[in-house]
């Protein structure tokens, strides 16, 4: 889950987690780590329902979370994406490219804007990366169209 990887980063970065919690009673303590699993059911639910695609992956480029969108475009699996992985790893900056053109599964022609953002440790080195993809098909081909359309409406 996607939430258990944030969390799994934020316990890192919180030692003191422990000590907030020693004063307080187990039933207090089981009320909030059950509050907090709602939470994490409702994010994890939002953030598979977008309609864009997000990707987390670790510091080796591995895809440690996928959404729905992201799955069902293949994101994970595209060159252009890996690359840009990649880069923003290297680099521990962000990544923009232009669309990159794929194929949908029904054979259709589909541009994909790529983001990703490296996430940084303590030392401000990349540990991680977040990356969106955002389905940029009608965009693009209205973009190609447009300079036909100009013309003709001149004539």
């Amino acid at each position: 889950m996607l939430t258990d990887t944030l969390r799994i980063s934020t316990l890192a970065t919180e030692p003191s987690i422990v000590d907030r919690t020693r004063g307080a009673d187990r039933s207090s303590i089981t009320r909030a780590a059950d509050a907090l699993r709602l939470g994490d059911a409702t994010l994890d639910t939002l953030i598979d329902r977008l309609p864009i695609g997000v990707v987390l992956v670790d510091a080796s480029g591995r895809a440690t979370y996928e959404n729905a969108t992201a799955r069902r475009w293949g994101v994970e699996r595209l060159a252009d994406v890996r690359t840009a992985i990649a880069r923003a790893l290297r680099t521990n900056a962000a990544v923009c490219d232009a669309p990159i053109e794929t194929r949908r599964v029904d054979g259709a022609q589909q541009w994909l804007a790529v983001a990703v953002r490296p996430v940084r440790g303590a030392d401000g080195r990349a540990r991680a990366a977040t990356v969106t993809v955002v389905d940029v098909s009608e965009r693009t081909q209205l973009a190609m169209w447009e300079p036909m359309i100009e013309a003709l409406s001149r004539l």
